[in-house]
């Protein structure tokens, strides 16, 4: 099961998306938020599980490609789609890469499990 995070949980995760060696001090000091929160923040994404509690649209599975984009596409075609026409293109890509997995140097089970994670979101 997927917990989405709150809003400023999602600005933490993202600025330590782009800025992975950032400190406790530096992520309150940039976001203006409380040391004491953030280090309870480094605190979940430490723990075993701490993937399964993060957004899909806050990783990326195979590098940062999307993931540094101003605009991310999964945000574009959400908003450009209907809710029906966006979970077919999710659930196309779940069979995509289902059944490629193994037969490209990637992580498609990776990427499956994105995708999933995603419908999930969206399904809730």
């Amino acid at each position: 099961m997927t917990n989405v995070f709150t809003e400023k949980e999602t600005q933490v995760w993202e600025y330590l998306v782009r800025n992975r060696k950032a400190t406790a001090e530096e992520v309150a000091e940039k976001l203006g938020l409380d040391r004491a929160f953030i280090l309870q923040m480094f605190s979940r994404i430490s723990s075993k599980n701490w993937r399964e509690d993060v957004p899909a649209n806050s990783k990326q599975v195979g590098g940062s490609h999307y993931k540094d984009m101003a605009l991310q596409p999964w945000d574009v075609m959400e908003s450009l789609l209907t809710p029906a026409e966006f979970i077919g293109f999710l659930k196309g890509n779940v069979i995509k890469y289902s059944l490629r997995q193994g037969k490209k140097d990637s992580d498609d089970a990776g990427k499956a499990k994105h995708y999933i994670a995603k419908l999930k979101e969206m399904q809730a």
